[in-house]
């Protein structure tokens, strides 16, 4: 248990002495230096056939650690990771960038190509009227505009990034470039006339006996007469007890 909480504490001690040395280096470094190139690799060791780690734009400033032979410089990047980038690349004092005047540009006149990450390989041509937007607001090396095609005669090169050279593109302001409108096609829908039955007519002749006789008078219902008795009560014929009285007299 006591081997544990030592060697806890040495591994704490540690930590606290990296952490200072780094912090003590970072300040006496001084020695603050600038991407020059377009892009710059950055490697892991200080040779040509290192492996690439990642890669800098121009004007990233770097904090020289340390300097090797051929003119290899051991820095410590923004992110606070230390690795290896060629000093013929840097300079020391922050150069003043030119930037962009305009956030959209549209190719001038005839074509342009455009180019890719290392401003060398050729990678697509426009045409004059296509339009540009503006992707980075530095102007590398006072020539190269890092852009993004948005209206291109060919769609393909559309939304896609590269560079063109700024003395190939002219201004253009927000409320001259208009999006093109996509006419939709109508599509007229057929009608489909659906056929109408004709209703049969009755052509036959109804016998007179059924249609009822509306113009005739109603047959009368005859009442059957009911004599009022002398009690006041209404009785029908006495004859039926004539025979019965007759009966018993025989009897």
């Amino acid at each position: 248990m006591i081997n544990k909480y030592k060697k806890q504490a040495i591994k704490g001690l540690l930590t606290i002495l990296a952490i200072t040395w780094m912090a003590s280096t970072i300040t006496l470094a001084d020695d603050y230096m600038y991407v020059k190139a377009t892009h710059l690799n950055v490697r892991a060791e200080g040779t040509v056939k290192s492996k690439i780690i990642a890669t800098v734009d121009s004007w990233y400033k770097v904090t020289i650690l340390e300097s090797l032979t051929n003119w290899w410089k051991k820095v410590l990047l923004e992110n606070w990771q230390i690795w290896y980038v060629n000093g013929w690349y840097l300079v020391a004092s922050e150069p003043a960038y030119e930037k962009v005047t305009s956030a959209r540009y549209t190719i001038k006149s005839g074509t342009a190509f455009m180019r890719g990450f290392d401003l060398i390989q050729k990678v697509a041509v426009l045409n004059q009227g296509d339009i540009l937007e503006v992707t980075s607001e530095k102007v590398y090396l006072n020539r190269w505009i890092q852009v993004r095609v948005v209206d291109a005669k060919h769609p393909r090169y559309n939304w896609r990034t590269w560079y063109v050279a700024k003395r190939l593109l002219s201004e253009l302001s927000w409320y001259e470039y208009i999006a093109p409108i996509v006419e939709v096609p109508v599509v007229e829908m057929p009608v489909i006339e659906t056929p109408v039955e004709d209703t049969p007519v009755i052509t036959e002749d109804v016998p007179a006996d059924i249609l009822p006789d509306f113009n005739s008078a109603p047959e009368e219902v005859v009442v059957p007469q009911v004599e009022e008795s002398d009690t006041g009560s209404w009785v029908e014929d006495a004859s039926i007890e004539d025979e019965f009285a007759k009966l018993f007299e025989w009897l």
